[in-house]
């Protein structure tokens, strides 16, 4: 079994230490392995599957938001359909993201 990217985040850290002994039992009951090469342990932000996370926020990494920049804007229905598909994970980060989408 492979596990890629657990996160475990708490502005208290005490919570977060508790969150981590927990997820540490639960790999020794399943016999999982983690890989310490690997893992970043109490850091104040992280680079994460196209996302930079803070304390703060979260937003988009500069290099992935330029390929949502560059799509061209589709002429037909179906491409349209496939395009706001596209968009759809990123609604939480656009501002009135319901309402601007709503009339396509």
């Amino acid at each position: 079994i492979y596990i890629n990217n657990i996160i475990i985040f708490s502005d208290i850290i005490k919570e977060y230490f508790k969150y981590f002994d927990y997820i540490f039992n639960l790999f020794t009951l399943y016999n999982l392995i983690l890989l310490f090469k690997k893992n970043y342990i109490i850091y104040p932000n992280v680079e994460l599957l196209g996302f930079y996370i803070d304390i703060f926020n979260l937003s988009l990494i500069k290099k992935r938001l330029e390929v949502f920049r560059n799509l061209i804007f589709p002429e037909i229905l179906k491409s349209l359909e496939i395009y706001i598909s596209k968009f759809n994970f990123l609604r939480y980060l656009i501002p009135y993201y319901n309402k601007l989408s709503e009339p396509l």
